[in-house]
């Protein structure tokens, strides 16, 4: 070795390494009125609770462990299902629903537990109109429950 030689000792070592959860970026499409309470909620985590940090995507993943715990009875591990093609609503009347389309970072494991959420509502409580936008909602009215007066 020379005078040259840099070196340094456990510079590699598995100590340092962190596990990364596997993430994915999920598609949510849900009611204007949800999406504004879901950024009042965000403000709130981060202006009152002081958690810099959270953000829309944190929100969501805090949404569906609530969800999980409201619902623990769903089969898991079922098959990928997909909602009807086409926007539906309840009145039937779209002019009139103002819809935001949003993303989010969730974990492998939520992404999956969605997937079964879905195929509960639509095959297992035999819902075949159920949208993205009512996941959307029931994510958010489980934070609504969790944190009253906090909207």
């Amino acid at each position: 070795m020379s005078n040259n030689d840099f070196r340094l000792e456990d510079f590699n070592s598995n100590d340092d390494i962190k596990s990364e959860v596997v993430t994915k970026n999920y598609i949510l499409r849900m009611y204007f009125d949800d999406y504004e309470k879901l950024i009042k909620f965000r403000n709130y985590k981060m202006l009152k609770e002081h958690n810099m940090d959270y953000n829309l995507s944190k929100a969501i993943s805090e949404g569906i462990e609530l969800l999980e715990k409201k619902y623990p009875d769903i089969e898991r591990g079922m098959e990928k299902t997909n909602f009807k093609n086409g926007r539906r609503s309840r009145k039937n009347r779209l002019d009139d629903i103002k819809i935001k389309d949003s993303s989010a970072n969730i974990s492998r494991e939520h992404t999956n537990f969605l997937n079964d959420f879905i195929y509960h509502k639509i095959y297992k409580e035999e819902n075949l109109e159920y949208t993205r936008m009512e996941l959307a909602h029931e994510i958010i009215s489980a934070l609504e429950k969790r944190y009253k007066g906090k909207f």
